[in-house]
């Protein structure tokens, strides 16, 4: 018998390709989820013309998105997801079950803090003035504070807020959290953190998707957010850059275009009470709070476009934090018995 060649094996036919340089990328229209993935990387790796020129954002006035009426696609479906990420569409044993869960989870991270280590928490007059006017006017408070333990918050939130406010689960603060922290570990677990008011923040996925959207729509309602504008822990306590998304939510206005409150805060001593690859606190450690007066915001948002409002604010913030840690730092040295250097 005859020997036969065996068939070649098909491929995809190219529906589009595109010049980069001297390579041709191609872009495959099969469905599969391997090509999906095949033509995102290609894209991420090679962008083309059309694609770089689609990043491309108008220089246009500063004005809040619902004045634009320009909202992109992610953006809207990031609003239909707001509400459960919120929480607001809890049933009544769930939302007993946040107060519950809210109050006890404050009460313990502030008992902890005062009862098992040394926690001083200076102008805290500041943050308790900005949520009082927060809770009589209903204008939205973002809180901002350096990241340096896997328990900043809750437990320097906890410390430094209002007793009032253990027990009062609308008016705690929402945060956030990288999905692959609090939100890949099981169904239950992601409950509990969407419970605590914990907003999920997937890594890479920019300034328009569904948690941040949340965020924005929890401060223009008058809620509480607060945030770790560095976006990630520090190694070694130093105080890095901030990032744009603090600086999205701190320009995120209301209905009325009132800005929301941005009050700053630095700490100083919890990578004792819990440092990176810990899994429990440990007391017997110094902390040390200081809160900052508010940043005014409004001068960031005139004569320029929103990217440059943006820079602007972050890097109000990003000087606001450096000054309260310097001085966070040398007071913690004190305590300590240590000569700051």
């Amino acid at each position: 018998m005859g020997s036969r060649e065996p068939a070649p094996t098909p491929t995809p036919t190219p529906t589009s390709s595109a010049a980069v340089g001297t390579a041709t990328v191609r872009i495959f229209e099969d469905n599969s989820v391997v090509r999906r993935l095949a033509n995102a990387l290609v894209l991420a790796r090679w962008p083309t013309t059309s694609t770089v020129e689609q990043r491309k954002r108008p220089q246009i006035p500063y004005m809040p998105d619902t004045e634009r009426g320009k909202i992109s696609s992610l953006e809207k479906d990031a609003t239909a997801d707001a509400t459960h990420i919120l929480g607001d569409d809890l049933d009544p044993a769930r939302a007993l079950a946040r107060r519950v869960l809210l109050g006890s989870l404050a009460a313990i991270s502030r008992t902890f803090m005062y009862a098992f280590n040394t926690t001083e928490v200076h102008n805290w007059k500041g943050l308790h003035d900005a949520l009082a006017e927060h809770a009589d006017t209903g204008r939205g408070i973002v809180t901002v504070c350096n990241h340096v333990a896997s328990l900043d918050d809750p437990l320097v939130v906890a410390a430094s807020m209002p007793l009032r406010y253990v027990f009062d689960a609308r008016g705690l603060r929402y945060t956030m959290c990288a999905t692959d922290r609090c939100f890949s570990k099981g169904a239950t677990l992601s409950e509990f953190f969407r419970l605590v008011k914990v907003l999920p923040v997937e890594r890479g996925l920019g300034l328009s998707q569904p948690g941040m959207v949340a965020a924005e729509n929890a401060l223009q309602r008058g809620d509480w957010v607060h945030v770790f504008p560095e976006g990630t822990r520090s190694r070694d306590g130093s105080i890095a850059p901030a990032r744009r998304g603090a600086a999205k939510l701190a320009l995120a206005r209301s209905e009325d275009g009132t800005l929301p409150l941005v009050v700053p805060f630095a700490h100083v001593g919890m990578e004792g009470v819990i440092g990176i690859g810990n899994v429990l606190p440990r007391g017997g450690n110094v902390v040390v709070v200081v809160v900052g007066d508010p940043i005014d915001m409004s001068c960031c948002t005139k004569n320029c476009t929103n990217e440059e409002a943006q820079q602007r604010a972050t890097q109000r913030i990003s000087d606001a934090l450096l000054q309260l840690h310097n001085v966070a730092r040398k007071r913690h040295d004190e305590l300590s018995g240590r000569n700051a250097v």
